[in-house]
């Protein structure tokens, strides 16, 4: 394996790990009234500490923005930088919109700064690393 193929595979594993990461944070420590947990395999929820709540809630958006980030530099890594830059945004871009929309009341839902911020950081991240090379 060419070491350019060797470096898509593992930033494609480290996406779907932050993606798994996201997903299993988001099953554990939800609170018992959503859907999932009427599944006909329910995951009990986990108490979590007031003062974890935002970081507990937000994180898994983050992680999941983070690994639709990694995952489009992979798929795109020979495209020009304002390109990839682009494709990466989207995921980011709706998570970031989505909240806007609930601040002013198009979209229910409680608009929650920590979430924008954590759908925003791994696209900052990345525009940094991208300028930076």
């Amino acid at each position: 394996m060419s070491i350019h193929k060797g470096r898509i595979v593992g930033q494609m594993a480290v996406g779907l790990a932050l993606l798994a990461a996201g997903g299993l944070c988001y099953v554990l420590y939800r609170p018992a009234t959503l859907l999932h947990h009427l599944w006909p395999w329910p995951v009990p929820p986990r108490a979590v500490a007031p003062a974890l709540e935002p970081l507990v809630y937000s994180v898994p958006g983050g992680l999941w923005s983070a690994a639709f980030v990694m995952m489009s530099d992979a798929l795109w890594r020979g495209e020009l930088r304002g390109r990839r830059l682009l494709l990466a945004s989207v995921v980011p871009a709706m998570g970031i919109l989505s909240e806007l929309m609930q601040a002013v009341g198009c979209l229910p839902g409680v608009a929650d700064p920590v979430d924008a911020l954590c759908y925003m950081l791994p696209l900052a991240l990345y525009a940094l690393i991208l300028i930076k090379n």
